[in-house]
């Protein structure tokens, strides 16, 4: 709250300071988080209000609003796309094939994954080249192509591993606990 003060006295840096608010309340009390989030994005410039939609779309998932998360979702790609923030880019489209994809939208969430893929090899990010391959591998399960699941599975957990990021990790040892029915 000490940075949202100092902001309001200064005018300066209001974006960053409601945002950074937004954050504290996002999981406990996410209309709270929503209420700063709109106020972050009045001070934010086009550019800059991607990872904020990518923010209000995990708490309208958990305020059970998901037309709300796709449309932040779809709002967090499209200023990606159009700005060049691809690293950035990855995880929001990784987000949103996760929603489809829980949601068995799995037409839609596959080339979000594809895209992710693609992407994150040719940036050599193998925590995202990890998350996407988790996806594709949770779809072709679902799909009953359980050859496919499984290299895939297998080479996201390698990755995972050698990138040492948890939420890859987490995200790879959960699918591959659902294909392998551990």
């Amino acid at each position: 709250m000490k940075d949202l003060e100092v902001s309001l006295k200064t005018g300066e840096h209001l974006d960053s300071a409601y945002n950074n608010i937004a954050v504290y309340y996002a999981l406990s009390q996410p209309q709270q988080a929503l209420t700063y989030y709109d106020k972050a994005l009045e001070y934010q410039e086009e550019s800059k209000r991607a990872t904020t939609y990518n923010n209000m779309a995990l708490c309208y998932g958990v305020t059970g609003n998901p037309s709300k998360k796709e449309e932040m979702y779809l709002k967090a790609i499209a200023i990606g796309e159009q700005t060049g923030q691809y690293a950035n880019l990855m995880g929001w489209k990784n987000n949103l094939g996760t929603y489809y994809a829980t949601n068995n939208r799995f037409g839609e969430a596959r080339p979000l994954f594809n895209d992710t893929l693609k992407m994150a090899r040719n940036m050599k990010i193998i925590d995202r080249e990890s998350a996407a391959l988790s996806g594709l591998a949770y779809l072709d399960y679902k799909e009953n192509k359980p050859k496919q699941a499984k290299e895939e599975i297998t080479e996201a957990l390698r990755l995972a591993y050698k990138s040492g990021d948890t939420s890859a990790l987490d995200s790879a040892e959960y699918v591959s606990r659902l294909i392998n029915g551990n």
